[in-house]
């Protein structure tokens, strides 16, 4: 029940009674308790969904995730809503959050027009499929996918999110833009091809035909395919048969290689070479491919061919000397009349004989003949004056030339010429006895001289090494080096004289750079001319090329011998190289040298003879050095190089040698760097153990070279004659061995040929050693089995390189002095102080250090450099180097040559 109630009172505020009302609520009270069940109830129901959900989102999310192409929902602005891990990895993330934080996925698009097709497509179907694109990852890389995507909504209809899959398809792409790039390729290499080439299906339909068989044939494109090919190339009784053979071989697997003849669409008959191969894909036969060389011009050479053959036989036949050909066994070919008249035998009687069977049979020539045969199989040419046998058995005398016959390329013979030279033999005899008497006593000469040499230039190199000595021993070492170095030079002069004189003196010509030459010689007499107190200036024009074609050598040589009698001679003043280039070309240039120097000159009656060899001036004889013969090789190369020298000059006012060469262009590109010396501390780790044979039979050399190798950690044995250095070989086997060539018992060279004659000699590396000068010396011991050739007296690199170039040693190397490089520019250059850089100093300073140098007030000089440093901080810091190494006479010499006090 529900009561209600109140209280009534009179008018004086006292209680008088209560009233009230009472309301049967228990239909309400049971409906109140219904609906608190009925919530509780919709609670649990609630909880109970929410549950549900949670697990459908948790396997939503599982499967979202799990599956391995990209999902994602994203606002139709482009903001990523959600995404799953597969997405997240294809564009490299480095997490969801990541890729949430991104504002747009426009920024993902490589090409922004792909967005805009995207998002059309998008609002006019509410749906795409397999929408290729390209994107960008995260790191910057491009990949493609294929995006499928749809919108959803809500029930009202407006758009919610964009939901879709992207799979990654770039290797797809990768390989699909492979297959374009291999179709364009073969569709240009087809249709480009310089022959006609033919594909046709199994039932010899034509399928294509490309721009040369229309060409060939005639027939265009159009009217070709669809057709069948025998009915098009080989429309004729004379070749019908045999072209549906071919094309029947062919679709049997076969390949068709023939010479034959085909129809052209005007009915003539034209000459081709026929390939023809089967068309096979998967392991079936698809059709075959024809391919057509036009023999035409072929054919019309191969007539020319014959003419020029029966021209060159009727030259051959009717030559007023005898000629024949040999080949490669020098067995006769020919033999042209002229021969058979002055051997005597016929033409049958020779042909098919040795050659050396018929023209050296007699026991006197035939060694030097078969040597002469020999030599022949191994050079391109060879000439010579010598005696041949007639068929009767007496001698004749013969200037004999021979060259290679070569055939497409190769060398398959040689023809052989002989002059009947009787008369004119006595005389060449004798002048050969006298020049093989003179060329004998040079390499004996040069034998004697440089292996001594060898011996004293290889010491002082390694005594160098020696870290206890004092520096008046290292300057001992450097004047005994110098002084050897200084013999070696004119006995080189000597020898080259002798080879200028016998034309055996070739070019040598490549590439180079011919700045990088000038600023080598200008940094070697730089010194020697501040030295003496003397300005060396070096001058060349603008339009003097850099990279040229010449041998050079002998430009530095020319060089080197003008510039070196110049600081020589020259007491006070400068010396000055000036080139200009006098013409110019596109592929040649015709340069110009000048070295003038203020030095005594040359007296008027010794200029016509300055450039004869062993002829010293009078002011050459003065300073007793040198052999005379500096001038006269430097005009001999000169003349070589294409050019001519000569001389200006006048007593006590200087001398102007000029001269021109002649060179040719290069642009640079491929020119190689000389890279500088660095000496050799010891062997790398981890390498085999070296044995190395010394072959020598001079005590001192034998052991400059076991020091040399011993000390960097070679095993090393020695032998002093070739039959030791033959015995050790066998037992020791050593990985290579250096061989003199001039040793007792056995030489070097049959030491060598007895080792190399061997299967096991022919692993072994024999480095020739030899005191020779002579070129002929290094050809010869290479034809008797010598791998390389180093002469006497060689430096220490040059015997580390050979083990670098032959067994593959690899060396631990001292640290490269930044000082040892060569110079890059020619500032550095004019870092060298000249007494022309003190000309512009306040006279009062060159006082005060003139004063202190000549007192040898270290403490003095260093504070007058110092002043000298803010006018010339260059020139201070060579002085100051000058003061440091007590060069106190070459300060003095700069500040009297610079117009200073005396």
């Amino acid at each position: 029940m529900k009561d209600t109630a109140r209280a009534v009172k009179d008018e004086s505020g006292q209680m008088l009674y209560y009233e009230g009302s009472m309301e049967d609520i228990s239909e309400r009270k049971e409906a109140e308790l219904k609906l608190q069940k009925y919530q509780e109830h919709l609670e649990e129901l609630v909880e109970a969904r929410t549950s549900e959900l949670q697990a459908s989102e948790e396997r939503y999310r599982t499967l979202f995730d799990g599956v391995p192409v990209g999902l994602y929902r994203s606002t139709p602005d482009g903001q990523v809503l959600e995404i799953n891990s597969a997405a997240v990895q294809m564009f490299g993330f480095p997490s969801r959050e990541a890729v949430l934080a991104v504002d747009q996925t426009s920024k993902w698009y490589i090409n922004p027009e792909d967005q805009l097709r995207w998002r059309s497509a998008m609002e006019e179907e509410g749906i795409i499929r397999d929408f290729p694109v390209q994107l960008r990852r995260y790191d910057g890389g491009v990949i493609w996918v294929n995006d499928s995507a749809r919108v959803v909504r809500d029930s009202d209809g407006q758009v919610l999110y964009y939901e879709g899959s992207l799979e990654d398809i770039t290797e797809r792409k990768r390989f699909e833009e492979q297959i374009q790039r291999q179709k364009e390729y073969f569709e240009a290499l087809f249709f480009n091809n310089p022959v006609a080439v033919v594909t046709a299906d199994l039932n010899g339909v034509v399928v294509s035909w490309n721009p040369m068989a229309e060409k060939l044939f005639g027939y265009s494109k159009e009217k070709a395919i669809g057709a069948l090919l025998d009915d098009l190339v080989a429309d004729d009784d004379s070749v019908r048969t045999e072209a549906l053979g071919y094309t029947n071989h062919v679709l049997e697997l076969d390949r068709v290689q023939v010479t034959t003849k085909r129809t052209r669409e005007d009915g003539s008959l034209v000459d081709v070479e026929l390939l023809a191969l089967p068309i096979i894909a998967s392991g079936e036969i698809l059709g075959f491919i024809a391919i057509y060389y036009d023999l035409t011009e072929r054919i019309r050479f191969e007539q020319q061919i014959l003419q020029q053959k029966e021209y060159f036989e009727a030259l051959f036949v009717n030559n007023p000397v005898a000629v024949l050909t040999i080949d490669l066994e020098a067995n006769i070919i020919s033999w042209n009349p002229m021969a058979e008249k002055l051997f005597g035998y016929t033409q049958e009687e020779a042909i098919g004989q040795h050659l050396d069977d018929i023209v050296a049979n007699n026991p006197e020539i035939r060694e030097e003949a078969l040597d002469f045969t020999d030599q022949l199989m191994t050079v391109d040419r060879l000439q010579a004056t010598a005696k041949r046998t007639r068929k009767d058995g007496s001698l004749v005398d013969v200037e004999v030339l021979a060259l290679p016959v070569i055939v497409g390329g190769e060398k398959v013979g040689y023809i052989g010429i002989y002059v009947d030279i009787r008369e004119l033999q006595k005389a060449h005899r004798e002048a050969e006895a006298a020049n093989q008497a003179k060329s004998v006593f040079l390499a004996n000469m040069s034998h004697e001289l440089r292996t001594p040499l060898n011996a004293i230039l290889g010491f002082t190199q390694l005594m160098d090494r020696d870290p206890n000595l004092t520096k008046e021993q290292q300057e001992s070492l450097k004047v005994i080096n110098r002084s050897g170095e200084h013999l070696l030079g004119l006995i080189n002069e000597v020898l080259e004289m002798s080879k200028i004189e016998a034309g055996q003196v070739a070019l040598q010509e490549r590439m180079f750079d011919l700045y990088d030459l000038l600023y080598g010689l200008e940094e070697m007499f730089i010194l020697r001319a501040a030295d003496k107190g003397l300005s060396l200036h070096f001058n060349w024009a603008d339009d003097v090329p850099r990279h040229v074609i010449a041998d050079e050598g002998k430009l530095r040589q020319i060089l080197s011998n003008l510039l070196g009698n110049a600081v020589k001679f020259t007491q006070h003043g400068e010396v000055t190289l000036r080139v200009s280039c006098a013409t110019h070309s596109t592929e040649l240039a015709r340069l110009h040298f000048e070295v003038e120097d203020t030095g005594p000159g040359i007296a008027p009656e010794d200029l016509a003879v300055v450039f004869e060899p062993f002829v010293q001036s009078s002011i050459g004889q003065r300073f007793k050095e040198g052999t005379g013969l500096g001038l006269s090789i430097s005009r001999q190369n000169v003349n070589l190089m294409g050019g001519e020298i000569d001389i200006r000059s006048q007593l006590n006012k200087g001398s102007l040698f000029q001269f021109n060469i002649l060179v040719g262009l290069a642009s640079g590109e491929e020119l190689e760097r000389e890279k500088p010396y660095r000496r050799v501390l010891g062997l790398e780790p981890g390498q085999p153990t070296y044995r190395l044979l010394i072959a020598e039979d001079h005590e001192s050399n034998r052991q400059l070279l076991v020091r040399l190798l011993q000390d960097r950690g070679f095993e090393v044995q020695e032998a002093a004659n070739g039959l030791e250095a033959i015995q050790i070989w066998e037992r020791w086997n050593p990985h290579l061995i250096w061989m003199d060539m001039r040793m007792p018992v056995i030489d070097g060279h049959k030491a060598t040929k007895q080792i190399k004659s061997t299967v096991k000699g022919q692993g072994t590396v024999i480095i020739a050693l030899t005191a020779t000068a002579f070129e002929e010396e290094r050809e010869k011991v290479l034809l008797e089995g010598c791998d390389d050739f180093v002469r006497k007296p060689f430096r220490e690199g040059e015997i580390f390189d050979m083990l670098v170039k032959y067994l593959d040693v690899r060396f631990v190397y001292e640290e490269l002095d930044p000082g040892m490089q060569p110079p890059p520019t020619k500032a550095r250059q004019e870092g060298l102080i000249t007494p022309a850089d003190l000309q512009a100093l306040p006279p009062e300073i060159l006082s005060e250090l003139q004063a202190a140098t000549i007192t040898a007030d270290m403490t003095q000089i260093l504070n007058v450099i110092e002043q000298i440093s803010l006018h010339n901080p260059l020139a201070a810091e060579q002085l100051s180097g000058l003061a440091n190494d007590f060069e106190y006479k070459k300060i003095l010499n700069l500040i009297e040559n610079s117009g200073g006090d005396a």
